[in-house]
């Protein structure tokens, strides 16, 4: 799981982190990754990096800190029982992780 604001890295960089964000899939370990804010380059990088390694985006802003506990709520129920974990929730964030995973895969 990943929270920031930011994502400086050069393209170089991010093709090397989504490189191993993808090796992380392969390994059937999905990385979310979880945006607060606008910040377009950060997006780019956040949402590849959650794409290659079969997991899902998200964003919050900083009053949103339900928002956020939601995003980490799904994502915890991914880890512990898979995307199946998800399926039976009706929350928005549930919905918004499933859709991309099941996008993904």
């Amino acid at each position: 799981m990943f929270v920031g604001d930011a994502c400086e890295a050069a393209e170089d960089d991010l093709d090397r982190v989504s490189g191993l964000a993808s090796e992380l899939g392969r390994l059937k370990t999905p990385v979310f990754t979880f945006l607060e804010g606008r910040n377009p380059q950060a997006e780019i990088g956040f949402r590849k990096i959650a794409d290659v390694s079969g997991g899902a985006f998200g964003r919050f802003d900083a009053r949103g800190v339900k928002q956020l506990g939601g995003l980490l709520r799904a994502a915890a129920a991914v880890a512990i029982g898979g995307v199946q974990a998800l399926e039976g929730r009706k929350d928005e964030a549930s919905a918004l992780i499933l859709g991309q995973m099941k996008k993904g895969g």
